[in-house]
């Protein structure tokens, strides 16, 4: 639990390190903000991201805001679509479940597990984020639940030269 924790905590510092001035166009910094802040702590709370038919509109709703403003308030806050954010957060959860020292769940499993619809979907998103495949980073995670993305990002190097 403690890795998830550490994982949580790394993502949420990343996305609010990524919030940018709006621009003329959209609502104003504060309501982005604030609605940003409003979306990442419910979906943390509820762990609505793990349900595979969660939407912009369904999210929307139970945030009792409007779909653009929530897409919006995602694109300034974490600087992703809203499918993006969601999938960055199961991807996130998903690395927890491969980095478990027990390390016997099927990744099919822990796909679905993570809110993914196929196994397919979750190597797509997974191999995008990280450039090896849930299989390899199983394989090389620390299993001491220190993680991290410094090794992630040399296997990236490795991986592409």
């Amino acid at each position: 639990m403690s890795l998830l924790k550490n994982i949580y905590n790394r993502f949420t510092r990343q996305a609010a390190g990524n919030v940018v001035a709006t621009t003329r166009e959209s609502m104003p910094k504060a309501v982005n903000g604030a609605l940003f802040v409003r979306i990442e702590n419910y979906l943390h709370e509820s762990k609505r991201y793990l349900d595979k038919d969660i939407s912009r509109t369904t999210l929307a709703g139970e945030l009792k805001t409007n779909e653009n403003y929530l897409a919006k308030a995602i694109r300034k806050g974490a600087g992703m679509t809203v499918n993006e954010y969601i999938n960055s957060l199961r991807i996130a959860y998903a690395c927890a479940l491969l980095s478990d020292p027990a390390g016997n769940t099927r990744i099919a499993k822990i796909a679905a597990e993570s809110g993914f619809n196929n196994r397919i979907s979750f190597y797509r998103s997974f191999v995008g984020k990280y450039g090896i495949s849930p299989g390899e980073y199983r394989k090389l995670a620390p299993k001491t639940g220190a993680g991290g993305r410094k090794w992630i990002k040399k296997i990236k190097l490795i991986t592409r030269n």
